[in-house]
């Protein structure tokens, strides 16, 4: 399965965004679980990649965990991603994505997910507010606001990456299942671990396992088709290198930047 030319630089915002996401079978954690007392992510932390289809440069991505802040709720994350086209693709179709996930950072459950974006002349936005209570997700899209059922220790697009980088093991053939809620209702994402292998990107050169994320429906983090990324087997756990199927070739994200502050909560990196 292939996605649509004009997803390019989407490959990257939502799931890289994209990048994945998750929940267990076998060895690691499951989403019942309560996450590690120790996030495998910096807080603060900024990861800027590359983005390239059949070895052309069309844009750029960003991710970014903010660190713990205090929102009148007790402490949570806040994460955001953002993504856009460079200046050669903008003037044939202009896209800029940008996506933020506040997290409680108790359960690590999401609380609030909103996405901007820009793709064409079209404009997009859409807002979830999750109640993990009462297992009901309010969308305010499109200037309505309405509440949908959804299942328990549910994450969104944007969080599951992080919730994986914090609970996987990544051992070869290990694979974790994830429910993931985006609009309406709540869909899976499986991720298999395969062989550890040697990536190379500007940002260095890394041990990376690697993992193909498997949509069991359209419409999440492409809107067709797997996505295979690389995520480094050391305790920062680092997406390093994503790829996707376009009709024709390879869109393809390589980490070119990699920056973190220690924080209390995170131990001092290598």
């Amino acid at each position: 399965m292939v996605c649509r030319p004009r997803r390019l630089i989407d490959l990257i915002g939502p799931a890289a965004a994209a990048v994945l996401l998750i929940v267990s079978a076998g060895s690691a954690s499951t989403a019942d679980e309560p996450p590690p007392s120790r996030p495998a992510f910096a807080s603060p932390e900024q990861l800027h990649y590359s983005i390239s289809w059949a070895g052309i440069p069309v844009g750029e991505s960003t991710l970014v965990s903010r660190g713990l802040a205090d929102e009148g709720q007790g402490p949570v994350y806040h994460f955001a991603s953002t993504a856009r086209s460079n200046r050669v693709l903008r003037l044939l179709y202009p896209v800029k994505t940008h996506i933020e996930s506040i997290v409680d950072s108790g359960r690590f459950l999401p609380i609030r997910y909103t996405m901007t974006g820009r793709q064409g002349f079209q404009t997009r936005s859409r807002e979830l507010r999750f109640d993990q209570i009462t297992h009901t997700v309010e969308l305010v899209m499109e200037g309505r606001t309405r509440t949908y059922p959804t299942i328990d220790a549910v994450q969104d697009p944007l969080s599951a990456l992080y919730f994986y980088r914090m609970t996987a093991t990544m051992e070869p053939g290990e694979v974790i299942r994830i429910p993931v809620h985006d609009r309406k209702r709540p869909k899976e994402i499986v991720v298999t671990a395969g062989p550890v292998e040697r990536i190379e990107t500007d940002a260095g050169v890394f041990q990376a396992a690697r993992l193909n994320i498997r949509q069991t429906e359209e419409g999440l983090f492409l809107h067709e088709g797997d996505i295979t990324v690389w995520i480094t087997m050391d305790e920062r756990r680092l997406p390093v290198r994503m790829e996707g199927r376009v009709t024709i070739g390879t869109v393809t994200a390589e980490l070119e930047d990699y920056s973190a502050t220690p924080s209390a909560e995170t131990p001092q990196q290598p």
